[in-house]
């Protein structure tokens, strides 16, 4: 017996009502027919073959349906089609999707040498698959380590992809700072396409900024430790290094100082890096002591100095802080040739409430320091100061009584 096979869909061909062939409009993406297959004596299975014709047209997922129509047999008993008399078929057109992507995800560009100097990195934004569409899509930058206007100049604006238009390219401009430091960077940002034609992807790519005077790639092999001034001659006592006595100055020990508890091991990389300890530069970090429920403030950067001390030297008198207090310091490592390296904050310490002077020399201390960040309530003012700063004759006072 025999039968005819024959496609039906909405996006091809199909049969109509007598089992003639029709075009549906607008669509050629595949072919189909309708035509007899018989079955010979003790055949039990046949293949109906399908031609799939590719376009660049995205359309998403096609569906076709492969129908058994009008079986014939010259057997005294005829034919029938039993009730799996169709299959559906779901064509997935991945291929074609339109997708608008950065072609990397990092650049890397130089910094101008000379001031007034900029150069350009040239960054491709691609689309592919199906172009037969226009797609309007908005790039823009972001800060990171990187400033606009200082570093580079910022960029927004729409790219328009045309019909057929594979490629763009986005111009950025870096700029010459004259600041000796590690390398920059920014971020350049996609945003989706606002005809929704196109899927956005990579939508972020970074771009470094080399420095051509850039920092020393010089650092301390270990961390710095904050210990009292009056256990510099013993700082291998780090069960007292954690908590510093009241009322005496602390110190930053580097791994570079022959002071420094593993100085054996770092002394030997110190003077193969070339590492100056005598040129070292230090910053301070305090916080209040901890309140009644534990519960600790954030540490902060000293920014300010007095006559007779400083915040910026290996030392950090204690007029800046008090019993309880946590104190940190930051080391930058310095060459021989005077090139700064990189960075390194030593482990929190805090001031020991029991060891020390008394809780009252502890608190006159103290007084710059609860001034300068605006806690007046924690002390009465003296009758000398205005609402938020220590007046020259409260800070001779303070020297007297301390000193």
């Amino acid at each position: 017996w025999w039968a005819h096979w024959g496609v039906a869909s909405r996006l091809s061909f199909g049969l109509g009502p007598a089992g003639s062939r029709k075009e549906l409009p607008g669509h050629q993406a595949l072919s189909g027919e309708s035509r007899p297959h018989a079955w010979l004596q003790g055949e039990m299975e046949k293949l109906c073959i399908l031609l799939l014709v590719d376009d660049t047209v995205y359309e998403a997922v096609e569906e076709l349906r492969l129908v058994l129509v009008t079986p014939k047999s010259s057997s005294q008993f005829g034919a029938s089609v039993g009730p799996q008399n169709e299959a559906l078929l779901k064509i997935k057109d991945t291929a074609d999707k339109p997708i608008i992507r950065f072609t990397e995800a990092k650049f890397s560009i130089s910094e101008p040498k000379e001031a007034g100097a900029v150069v350009t990195v040239r960054i491709p934004v691609v689309r592919v698959g199906d172009t037969s569409k226009v797609s309007v899509v908005r790039v823009h930058t972001k800060d990171g380590s990187a400033v606009s206007g200082v570093d580079y100049y910022p960029v927004s604006k729409d790219i328009e992809f045309k019909q057929g238009e594979k490629r763009h390219v986005v111009e950025v401009e870096v700029l010459f700072d004259g600041i000796r430091e590690m390398r920059e960077a920014f971020t350049v940002h996609l945003k989706p396409d606002e005809n929704m034609v196109a899927e956005t992807q990579v939508t972020k790519a970074i771009v470094y900024i080399e420095e051509s005077n850039s920092m020393a790639d010089v650092t301390f092999p270990s961390l710095p430790n904050v210990m009292s001034l009056l256990h510099y001659d013993d700082v291998a006592r780090k069960a007292d290094n954690l908590y510093p006595p009241a009322g005496y100055p602390v110190i930053c020990v580097t791994a570079c100082d022959p002071k420094y508890p593993d100085y054996d091991k770092t002394g030997s990389i110190c003077i193969s890096e070339r590492i100056n300890n005598t040129l070292t530069r230090y910053r301070w970090l305090i916080s209040a002591p901890a309140g009644p429920s534990g519960v600790t403030s954030p540490m902060k950067e000293v920014d300010f100095e007095t006559f007779f001390t400083s915040a910026k030297m290996i030392t950090l008198d204690s007029v800046y802080f008090q019993a309880g207090s946590r104190v940190r310091c930051a080391a930058r490592a310095v060459n021989s040739n005077g090139e700064e390296g990189l960075e390194l904050s030593s482990p929190i310490v805090t001031i020991s409430q029991e060891e020390g002077e008394s809780q009252t020399m502890n608190e006159l201390h103290s007084v710059h320091f609860q001034f300068s960040r605006g806690k007046e309530n924690q002390m009465d003012l003296p009758p000398c100061c205005t609402e938020k700063e220590l007046c020259t004759s409260g800070l001779m006072n303070l020297q007297e009584m301390s000193y």
